[in-house]
């Protein structure tokens, strides 16, 4: 995806000739701004994710949904997608969930440091947007869109601690079987069994489905599922759709930066959407991951930056000293501005001086050097006119 977009800006550069603006010149090109970067990043996306047939079936077979009692019927309804992390993502733990958010200058979740929160995280941001949402409009219903690894359990979860919130909203979601989710490790493990694999893809592809409904976006832009999620929501409304994130991250960092760290580093729309460690080297550099990834993360992006300013600050430097260079005039030009005679003439009026010197005498050796002077002067003064 992130080549694609790279390759679709080098292929259409938008030309503005047809903008009336007189500081315009006709090779201007049009720079789009953050929005239509991110809205032209998110229809690739949704062009690239074309569901087959039985993605499609298999989308309706598992859909459930369950009406709040307290809630009001209304096809204006607001649609909230709920992504909830579980299994993999914290090695399978099934307690000591994060009970806060955490924050954007947060120490990266690479593999085996991932967190997993607590229902009660979710449902704090779920009241905060049904308190939102009422200031305006009291009888407006929320339709949630959950996606999780079982969606059961955590439904299970939320009606038994949270039943104003269970009671006052309509949930949707996708009914798997239970065991679909039982594997070791990761789900890409080589390991596991490839049918469960085939499975664990499908239902993944169909949870993506479920969470483009959402006109709001709740859950994990530290996770590149939840970020595809997101982009696909924008795509199916054709506008931003604001997020809340509960892993420190936002869109632009890479799932295994501390994104308040690499924040000043990322400086346009296209370092956001397209900038991944792994790929640097498209861009034609050559920056080795660092040694400390496993405690820190990746800290590419910041020794990429710093590599292309030290290239830009040496190149302008190069540029400076040339210029002086060629600032300076050569030797020739200094003589013609002063109007001295050039060095091999000179020498050759020596060698005449000294052959002479053996022949005439002083006078007359004085009268034909005034001569030659006088004549090469009169040639100069010509010529600089």
């Amino acid at each position: 995806l992130k080549q694609d977009i790279n390759e679709f800006w080098e292929k259409s550069q938008i030309s503005t000739s047809h903008i009336k603006d007189n500081k315009k010149k006709d090779n201007d090109k049009l720079v789009l701004p953050a929005l239509g970067n991110i809205l032209t990043f998110a229809h690739i996306a949704r062009m690239r994710f074309h569901r087959q047939v039985p993605i499609i079936e298999l989308y309706r077979q598992h859909y459930k949904q369950v009406i709040g009692k307290k809630s009001v019927g209304s096809t204006n309804n607001l649609r909230v997608a709920l992504h909830i992390r579980r299994a993999d993502a914290c090695d399978h733990q099934s307690e000591g969930y994060q009970q806060h958010k955490t924050p954007l200058d947060s120490p990266a979740q690479v593999s085996g440091k991932r967190l997993c929160y607590a229902t009660s995280v979710y449902i704090e941001e779920l009241r905060r947007v049904q308190s939102i949402i009422h200031r305006q409009q009291p009888e407006q219903t929320i339709d949630v869109y959950l996606s999780t690894d079982y969606a059961g359990s955590v439904l299970d979860d939320i009606r038994s601690n949270y039943r104003d919130v269970y009671e006052s909203m309509n949930w949707h979601y996708l009914q798997f079987d239970r065991n679909t989710f039982r594997y070791d490790g990761v789900i890409e493990d080589e390991n596991n069994d490839p049918k469960q694999q085939k499975r664990l893809g499908e239902t993944a592809v169909a949870d993506l489905w479920h969470l483009s409904h959402g006109q709001v976006f709740i859950g994990h832009l530290g996770s590149r599922f939840g970020k595809l999620g997101w982009l696909l929501s924008i795509a199916r409304h054709n506008a931003f759709v604001p997020y809340v994130t509960v892993d420190g991250h936002s869109f632009c960092c890479e799932v295994d930066e501390n994104c308040g760290q690499v924040k000043p580093y990322i400086t346009d729309m296209m370092n956001c959407m397209t900038f991944t460690h792994a790929t640097s080297h498209f861009a034609g550099y050559q920056i080795p991951i660092n040694e400390d990834y496993w405690e820190v993360g990746s800290t590419v992006r910041i020794a990429l930056a710093e590599h292309q300013y030290n290239k830009k600050k040496t190149k302008k430097k190069k540029k400076h000293h040339s210029e002086e260079e060629e600032q300076q005039p050569t030797r020739e030009e200094q003589e013609k501005r002063v109007g001295y005679i050039n060095v091999t003439e000179l020498m050759q009026l020596q060698k005449q001086e000294k052959h002479m010197t053996s022949k005439l005498s002083q006078a007359e050796q004085n009268n034909i050097l005034g001569s030659v002077f006088a004549s090469m002067n009169l040639a100069e003064s010509k010529k600089r006119k």
